[in-house]
């Protein structure tokens, strides 16, 4: 008998006992009857049904997935299909198929592209209904489980599923890969691949994070209502046991029950919490309304304003002629070892006026002069016009060598 008269065989069968199905599937079983006996027989030998002892036959895991797939039953603890084991299967493949054109078998070339495109189909399959599955039970917040324990763990589960599916799309998605697939040896497969898995990687990823931020809030939100409950139960618990008398004894010494004494209110911190998301949104909120502050404007006044007066310039005051003649003759005082005529000297200097001479050698004379030279004055004999001064007359100078 042909494959095809096979499949037309199964799909016959599966038609014909198409209420044995139903019946197993939504009862997860159906006991053996002398009515169905022979045709639970056939179903088995088709692996349809599967026995499970005790007179009884379940649908096989195969067939169960099928429906569930069709139906869009979640299952608890559902586990989806083996994406690991395709994804090794499909890079065992290319390299068969790398192989196989490198070498320049055409027949192997086209069985190990066949092979390959439908491995790839059956990856992007398996990861849409992994997706599919992921937003069932995330729209439905597990209403089909009966205890907020088994809730809890379900969805963990299905949060190590979402890490797992990642890590998978990121092989998928890794540049070797599209390196291999992007060479002229393997170009029988690679439209497949990029029609079934590279167009869909952007979508996928993007479904995935959503899917994980919701699971991740569901699971926050799921705390703090099992902490309200839990505290609502208790004193549900109480009022059945003590009643309203009971509840007014506890309130009127609520100060000896430490259960009943009110927690205190948390300290208001003195500076924003910037290490959460809520806090820097707020303050980027603050700081986009506040507007920007202006330089102030200084206006300049015309009138009466102060002027800093510019520092008096230090200049060096020179040496006057008198002051400058003194030194050349004190030099030629000391030169011979006479006395010499100030008067008769500044007469011989064509720039010098002798009064002026004489008072600069009358000021070196009694305040500036040292040991080494004697001095005598010669008083005039003109009767002075100023009372209680001497005039001089001249003044002689020898050096006291």
């Amino acid at each position: 008998m042909s494959q095809r008269a096979d499949i037309q065989k199964t799909l016959t069968l599966m038609a014909r006992h198409g209420e044995i199905i139903e019946a197993a599937y939504y009862n997860d079983g159906i006991e053996i009857s002398d009515e169905i006996r022979t045709a639970c027989h056939a179903l088995k030998a088709a692996r349809v049904l599967t026995p499970r002892g005790g007179g009884m036959f379940g649908l096989s895991k195969l067939m169960r997935e099928l429906i569930d797939s069709q139906t869009q039953r979640q299952r608890s603890y559902a586990v989806g299909g083996n994406l690991g084991e395709e994804i090794d299967r499909m890079e065992k493949l290319l390299s068969e198929l790398e192989m196989s054109s490198n070498e320049g078998r055409t027949g192997d070339i086209d069985q190990h592209g066949d092979d390959l495109s439908q491995c790839l189909y059956e990856i992007q399959e398996v990861i849409s209904q992994d997706i599919l599955n992921f937003r069932q039970a995330m729209e439905s917040n597990f209403s089909n489980v009966r205890n907020n324990d088994e809730k809890l763990r379900q969805n963990q589960h299905y949060l190590q599923r979402v890490a797992s599916l990642q890590t998978a799309l990121e092989r998928l998605n890794g540049k070797d890969l599209h390196d291999r697939f992007a060479s002229p040896l393997v170009e029988v497969a690679a439209p497949t691949y990029y029609s079934a898995i590279g167009e869909q990687l952007g979508t996928w990823t993007s479904d995935l994070l959503y899917i994980a931020s919701v699971f991740e809030q569901y699971m926050f939100r799921f705390r703090k209502i099992a902490r309200e409950t839990r505290r609502l139960r208790g004193f549900a618990r109480f009022l059945k046991e003590s009643g309203s008398a009971g509840l007014e004894n506890a309130l009127e010494h609520g100060g000896d029950v430490p259960v009943l004494h009110r927690a205190a209110s948390p300290a208001a911190l003195a500076w924003p919490d910037f290490t959460t998301m809520e806090g820097r949104d707020a303050l980027a909120k603050m700081m986009h309304d506040f507007k920007f502050t202006e330089r102030r404007r200084v206006k300049e006044r015309k009138l009466g304003t102060r002027k800093s007066r510019a520092p008096a310039e230090a200049v060096e005051d020179d040496a006057s002629v008198e002051e400058r003649a003194l030194a050349v003759f004190l030099e030629k005082v000391d030169g011979e070892a006479r006395w010499f005529s100030a008067a008769e000297w500044a007469q011989q200097q064509d720039d010098l006026r002798t009064t002026s001479f004489l008072e600069q050698v009358l000021t070196w004379a009694v305040s500036d002069r040292d040991c080494a030279r004697q001095v005598r004055y010669l008083e005039s004999r003109r009767p002075s016009r100023r009372r209680g001064n001497m005039e001089i007359r001249d003044i002689q100078v020898c050096s006291a060598a």
